[in-house]
């Protein structure tokens, strides 16, 4: 045998990898429901209201509000990459 130390660790590493990879990796279709529905919860507690902010802005000014509104709207349906 012609084989180096660190060309085995290599191929052990590579077939540990390969071995373990869905086990450690592949997403459970349980898990992405559940937590799908758990960020569903949480954007539904609706924690953070206008009184909370203690902010300077009149936001009896319809058109303020409607621009807080819009903006509350674009965060609420911004979608994360996985």
């Amino acid at each position: 045998l012609n084989c180096n130390v660190d060309e085995i660790l290599d191929r052990v590493e590579l077939y540990t990898c390969s071995i373990c990879y869905n086990s450690l990796f592949w997403n459970n279709i349980n898990e992405e429901v559940a937590d799908i529905s758990l960020q569903e919860r949480i954007r539904s507690l609706h924690w953070v209201t206008y009184g909370f902010l203690d902010i300077g802005i009149k936001l009896e000014d319809r058109s303020i509000r409607e621009i807080f509104d819009n903006a509350i709207t674009e965060c609420r349906n911004f979608k994360f990459e996985r």
